[in-house]
């Protein structure tokens, strides 16, 4: 793969992890002052249900790594000379962190 295309690739999933990472965290904080009554737009249980979803924690744990990562790899991007093996050990290291707190976790 050409430096270019993994550029592109790199940018479109920094994009759309740091946009479902507002989402998703903004649904952690929403349902957390939920349960706690400092907001009451939906009822404690609905609020409990969202804040300890294993299907809001699992994406909120792969976006938090890829983008993470990917924003490391990006900012050094011009300073690496072989990129496609540096994206390849940075997905790896992203797919480890993203299993390994699934596992602590759950």
């Amino acid at each position: 793969m050409k430096a270019g295309q993994l550029a592109i690739i790199i940018r479109t999933v920094h994009k759309w992890t740091g946009l479902s990472l507002i989402l998703l965290i903004g649904a952690k904080l929403l349902s957390g002052f939920a349960m706690a009554g400092a907001i009451e737009f939906v009822g404690d249980r609905a609020a409990a249900m969202l804040h300890f979803s294993k299907w809001v924690d699992a994406p909120l744990i792969a976006a938090f790594s890829f983008h993470a990562l990917y924003g490391i790899l990006r900012a050094f991007w011009t300073k690496i000379k072989h990129k496609d093996i540096t994206f390849i050990i940075t997905s790896i290291i992203a797919v480890i962190v993203t299993i390994l707190g699934l596992l602590i976790i759950y």
